[in-house]
Formats: C-alpha cells, structure tokens, sequence
C-alpha cells in the first residue's frame, strides 16, 4: 500500500505542478488554500505542499504554509529572501522588505522557545530579523537590520542597535506607490488610492 501510495505521489506531483502554475500565480493565495484545506493527510495534499515549497525555495524564500497571516503582507521588493518560520502570527496591513526573517527559537529550555506574534501595521525594513516566542505590538517599526528577540510595545521604532523608542503618536505605517496613474496605499490586501500623500508632502517639504 505504501508503494503505491509513493508511486501516486510522483505521477500526480508533476501534473499538479502544472495545474499550479496556472491557478496560483500568487504563491501567498496558493499558501492561503493550502493553509484552509481539510484532508492534510491526502495524497494530493502532500503533493501541493511539496510544490508549494518548490516553487517559494526558488525566490530563495520560505513562507511555512501554516504560519498565519490575517491578510496579505506588502512585499515593497517581492519575496526574495524572506523567511517566515511555520508557527508564525502576522497582523493585518503589515509590510514586510527584503532579507527579513521571522523566525522560531527552538533551543530547548529557553525562554523564548516559539514563534513571533506580529501586531497590525507593522513595517519591517530590509534585513530586519525578528526570532523566537516575541509579541511585536501594533504600528510598530523594525528598522533595518534590526534584531528582535522581545517583546515590543504599541508605537515603537526599533534602530539597528537594538534601542527602541517609544511614539506617543500613532505610527503611521501604510506603504505608499504609485500604480496605475494614482498615489495610494495598500490595505487588507488592496490598493487604495490616495492622492492626499502628495499634497501632505508638498506642505511639509515647504515648511
């Protein structure tokens, strides 16, 4: 039965890799199925798990198809050498840059044995590493090449160095482009024009 099963296995992996490039350009919407399935146990789950992690290890990435995020992150540069470790909690409107690592500490008896929990709106500049059982509060900013390893309040800035500051403001952390002929922002996962950002600049620049 288990030789059949593995013969299964590498005859339908290859038409589902096809079937997957079609369906599921977006490797995060081909996560999000992946993550929301029932039979985890099936030949053909095993399957799309496998090329799933193919196809994301090409972007030189990992993304664990069972870390949770509420939404879809802003990736301002792509995927390319992110790593986000399996048990994972990303919040809402977060944005994530290249090179970070959300990562688990899996060192026996420490402390901060687990996964980080990320709040909402939490911007995390290139190269930041945030690792171990953290709770990353809300409107946070992780600068680059930051190092987390605990927990941070609600509207905070992180540096390099590891200092972090306290806002009394909230932080307003929306990534704004511009697409398609407009200004605006991303958020839960869509684009929202904005042609405000301009004139705040404009005001601010001639002060």
């Amino acid at each position: 039965m288990k030789l059949i099963k593995n013969l299964l296995f590498y005859i339908i992996t290859p038409i589902l890799y096809l079937f997957s490039l079609i369906i599921w350009h977006n490797l995060l919407l081909f996560k999000k199925y992946l993550y929301n399935r029932k039979d985890n146990n099936s030949i053909i789950h095993r399957s799309l798990v496998a090329i799933y992690n193919i196809r994301i290890s090409k972007k030189g990435s990992y993304i664990g198809y069972k870390a949770i995020l509420n939404d879809i992150p802003v990736f301002p540069h792509g995927i390319l050498g992110v790593f986000i470790s399996d048990g994972a909690i990303i919040g809402r409107n977060c944005v994530i840059y290249h090179q970070v690592t959300i990562g688990s500490n899996t060192l026996s008896g420490n402390s901060h044995f687990g996964s980080p929990i990320i709040g909402d709106n939490v911007l995390m500049g290139a190269g930041a590493k945030i690792i171990g059982k953290v709770k990353v509060g809300n409107n946070v900013r992780i600068g680059a090449n930051a190092v987390v390893a605990r927990d941070i309040p609600d509207n905070c800035v992180v540096v390099s160095t590891g200092r972090v500051i306290q806002k009394e403001e909230t932080l307003d952390n929306r990534f704004y482009s511009y697409r398609g002929g407009s200004w605006g922002y991303f958020q839960n996962g869509k684009f929202i024009k904005d042609e405000s950002i301009i004139l705040s600049n404009s005001v601010n620049n001639n002060k």
